[in-house]
């Protein structure tokens, strides 16, 4: 016990001395592999996982999502446990079933909205409740296939309805007339080939302009007319910000149609630059990126929505731009797409989303949202360049999509986001593997 008296007092502090380093070196190699556990859903291998854990499957289906995620939890298969790891970084999944007693009088009604399929009648009786949870951006949503079935939601005679709608809306149009029937700012119209921006006569900004594309029908709009009409909106954003640097949030929204509540059936595009802060849904989404990254060791949040959606076959990729099938849709049909900044990849890939909802999905009232990155800003905390798509329903259906579920509760939502990505993926494979270059110079003032 009393050994240290007897040794030479510099043998003795060479002993104190290795014993310190040794100790250190535990102490760090502790806290190295504590910090290396805790990010290890951070620095795995997409398709790695895909290989390690779904052995070549694919799910089919938000049900099958459930079941997948509860064979990754108690599979000891390293991959797996990464897989189910990964998804619960952000999200939650609980899934609940129901059943329904239905009487002899009603079960006839019944059987007529559901065309008789008793397939469908099995599943009116025993339903399946999936709930999706955003842990960050506090979205959640509740799916239930047999709720498209109910009366009021489906329409038959669209076709019909847009073509005279277009017809009898250019008569007397005042986007058609825009010299005489818009207001400017002081800086008078900006005009390209295809389009031109005007300012809107109710504002909600200081600037607050709108694109208008001289095509009347929104079906007509080729790609090229698009992005001429996206690079012109660039061009307005830099200018207005020129004239009010203190503003630098910049937001595009774009209803189509009465159902989506445009308010002309010309097609226009809302543009805003603000200041202060991102709009309240996009604000949620960067407060629920900030949060992510003071909690996970400063990794990217969006990165990790691109991750986990790909993991599940939910992403198209095309450049530098991303399609997800949003896993919390707010409304029918859901997607996200997302670059790291604005490009030309990014628009184009969003031309052809809205192309699929009309030419695939037979929706054509949408409503769609853009967020850009915060100008004069380089840190990876800020929005990355987003758009937010969804159906709002039959066009000739004057129905509302809005209710008090929308309103005040969790969103319910009846399109599968898997089923979906099997059209939107088939769509654009077909449609973007002859894609064009462009004659019209893109924007460089992102």
């Amino acid at each position: 016990m009393m050994i240290y008296k007897f040794l030479p007092r510099r043998i003795y502090l060479l002993i104190w001395f290795i014993l310190l380093v040794a100790t250190a070196f535990m102490f760090n190699s502790y806290i190295l592999f504590t910090i290396k556990d805790k990010i290890q859903v951070n620095i795995i291998n997409v398709s790695e996982l895909k290989s390690g854990c779904f052995n070549g499957k694919d799910i089919d289906s938000v049900e099958g999502l459930s079941v997948f995620l509860n064979f990754a939890m108690l599979n000891k298969n390293k991959m797996c446990r990464q897989t189910y790891d990964l998804f619960h970084s952000v999200y939650n999944v609980r899934i609940k079933y129901t059943q329904i007693y239905i009487s002899s009088t009603f079960r006839e009604r019944l059987q007529k909205w559901l065309n008789s399929d008793q397939s469908l009648m099995r599943s009116a009786e025993n339903q399946s409740l999936v709930f999706i949870d955003n842990l960050y951006s506090h979205e959640s949503v509740v799916f239930n296939q047999v709720r498209s079935n109910r009366p009021g939601v489906s329409s038959n005679g669209t076709s019909v309805y847009l073509q005279e709608l277009m017809l009898s809306s250019k008569e007397g149009c005042d986007f058609c007339s825009y010299e005489k029937y818009t207001a400017f700012d002081s800086f008078g119209f900006m005009k390209s080939k295809y389009a031109v921006i005007v300012s809107n006569a109710f504002k909600i900004e200081i600037f607050h302009g709108m694109l208008l594309w001289f095509q009347h029908d929104y079906k007509r709009i080729s790609e090229v007319e698009y992005m001429s009409g996206i690079n012109l909106a660039l061009k307005w954003f830099h200018k207005t910000h020129s004239l009010i640097p203190t503003h630098d949030y910049r937001i595009m929204y774009w209803d189509i149609l009465p159902k989506a509540s445009a308010s002309q059936v010309h097609p226009h595009v809302h543009l805003t630059l603000g200041d202060y802060s991102y709009y309240s849904k996009w604000n949620s989404m960067y407060h629920a990126a900030l949060r992510y990254f003071n909690e996970n060791n400063g990794s990217d949040y969006f990165q990790q929505l691109i991750d986990i959606h790909d993991l599940l076959g939910l992403v198209f990729k095309f450049g530098n731009a991303t399609l997800l099938i949003y896993l919390t849709p707010q409304k029918e049909y859901e997607v996200l797409v997302i670059s790291r900044k604005p490009c030309q990849d990014f628009f184009r890939l969003s031309y052809y989303t809205y192309q699929v909802y009309i030419n695939v999905l037979n929706e054509y009232a949408i409503s769609s949202g853009y967020v850009f990155p915060k100008l004069n800003s380089n840190s990876k905390l800020e929005l990355p360049m987003m758009l937010r798509m969804v159906s709002r329903g039959p066009a000739d259906n004057m129905r509302s999509d809005i209710s008090s579920f929308d309103l005040f509760g969790t969103a319910n939502v009846n399109s599968d986001p898997f089923k979906l990505m099997k059209k939107v993926h088939s769509y654009l494979v077909e449609s973007m593997k002859n894609i064009f270059q462009l004659d019209e110079d893109w924007s460089q003032e992102h």
